[in-house]
């Protein structure tokens, strides 16, 4: 956490190589899709990692 954000930090880092994308949703519950940016309601968290 940072400031109160989140903060994902890949090892090793392949920013350029890599996409990295941290997708957001407030309850497992929910049928409603992930959410990109990622906001404080959402409590689960999950990566997506595509390549360019």
């Amino acid at each position: 956490m940072v400031d109160g954000v989140p903060v994902v930090t890949p090892s090793p880092d392949l920013k350029d190589e890599r996409v990295y994308k941290v997708l957001g949703k407030a309850s497992l519950e929910d049928a409603g899709e992930w959410q990109y940016p990622t906001n404080a309601l959402h409590r689960f968290l999950k990566i997506s990692v595509e390549m360019p």
